[in-house]
């Protein structure tokens, strides 16, 4: 055997045996009861959380998703901090997860971190009571998840920005808007954009004389 042959030999070995001792996926199931809207997954050595790997997605309880660790660069560790965020802002933590020993992490009320123990203050950014006269809660009557709410003021020529981030309103439950800047103008147009990409609209809303606003089918658009 020449000693070329035996070079690419032993480098062939020599990645077989990292690929064996490397995490590449891991599946992780929601049994905490309630629907996750943020998750996190790091390895151990990072001083930080990093980015939500749902992105505009939901993990609803008893769902799983699998994710794929290379894709995110992280295919050469195997101890995993896990974090998920529900849709009371309440956290859920596992640390030290061998990832190459097991693909699959199951999330329970066990895994519950109470908030004076987590020491990640990003939260979700969702604010409440801000104090202006422009601020709105939208309740979500539609019958499907919201995933996008546009509020623009009515003299303005665009919808603006997406004011729920990564934020999710289900059906049923309500969402409340900050509504900063705007002085003494009240009227404003709003639309809202489903799961299955409808929208529902409402145009010229005094949101100075109501902080409550509830979207149904009624409001649905067809443009």
């Amino acid at each position: 055997m020449s000693k070329k042959t035996l070079i690419i030999l032993t480098a062939l070995l020599f990645l077989f045996a990292f690929a064996a001792f490397a995490a590449e996926t891991v599946t992780i199931i929601n049994r905490t009861g309630y629907t996750i809207y943020y998750l996190k997954v790091s390895p151990g050595t990072a001083d930080d959380w990093g980015d939500d790997w749902l992105g505009d997605d939901v993990l609803m309880d008893g769902d799983y998703i699998s994710l794929d660790l290379t894709d995110r660069g992280f295919g050469k560790y195997c101890v995993f901090d896990i974090k998920a965020i529900d849709e009371d802002d309440d956290s859920y933590i596992q640390w030290d997860v061998d990832l190459c020993d097991r693909s699959k992490v199951i999330l329970s009320m066990d895994d519950y971190v109470p908030p004076d123990d987590d020491d990640d203050d990003s939260g979700s950014g969702y604010e409440t009571d801000c104090g202006y006269d422009q601020d709105v809660t939208i309740s979500n009557d539609t019958g499907y998840n919201i995933w996008y709410v546009y509020i623009s003021s009515s003299d303005s020529d665009s919808w603006g920005d997406d004011r729920l981030g990564d934020e999710v309103i289900m059906d049923g439950d309500v969402f409340d808007f900050c509504m900063p800047g705007y002085g003494s103008n009240c009227t404003f147009d709003i639309k809202i954009v489903d799961s299955d990409d409808d929208t529902y609209i409402k145009m010229g809303v005094d949101l100075c004389s109501t902080d409550y606003l509830s979207f149904t089918l009624d409001d649905l658009s067809v443009e």
